[in-house]
């Protein structure tokens, strides 16, 4: 598929990039006073320092936000775990209920009926709230997803408006 951007002040069209996270990535030095940004072996992104700077206060954000992210990922995980725990200590709580019965301990039976049904409401409610916590999550990409796509086309609605005044010299760039 072919994307043509135009080349200047603007960006007209929105692409979008995954590189594999065993590709290389590079910043590096360029003789004009910005910096080449090398994605894997055959992208280069030429960025003027003001990218730089922009980039450079952003990245901190970034990597917090990645690593809140994994941290609420991982509770998600624990609390599904927590929730399977008991679930599993309930159906135990039950089957003790029952030979507790069986065996004339009725009191016992009782108790141990009540804790697994404890238990049991503990589990849903876990369950329900892991859901909850995925359900939010996918919104708030979708959501990402969407301002992102939003943004750019704003960009493109006021490069058009501008019929080329933002110093592009209206030259295209095809990528294969």
């Amino acid at each position: 598929m072919n994307q043509t951007l135009g080349v200047g002040v603007g960006v007209e069209t929105h692409i979008g990039l995954h590189v594999g996270y065993k590709e290389p990535v590079s910043l590096r030095l360029n003789a004009d006073g910005g910096a080449y940004l090398d994605l894997g072996s055959d992208v280069e992104i030429v960025l003027a320092q003001a990218h730089l700077s922009v980039l450079h206060e952003q990245s901190a954000t970034v990597l917090a936000e990645l690593v809140a992210l994994d941290n609420a990922e991982d509770q998600v995980v624990t609390a599904q775990a927590v929730g399977e725990q008991a679930a599993s200590i309930a159906e135990q709580a039950r089957q003790d209920a029952d030979r507790a019965l069986a065996t004339g301990a009725e009191q016992q039976a009782h108790d141990a009926r009540a804790a697994a049904d404890r238990a049991a409401d503990a589990a849903a409610l876990v369950q329900n709230t892991v859901q909850a916590a995925l359900d939010a999550m996918r919104t708030a990409e979708e959501a990402m997803e969407a301002a992102g796509k939003a943004a750019a086309a704003a960009r493109e609605t006021v490069a058009a408006v501008d019929g080329g005044t933002d110093g592009s010299s209206g030259r295209t760039l095809r990528l294969a």
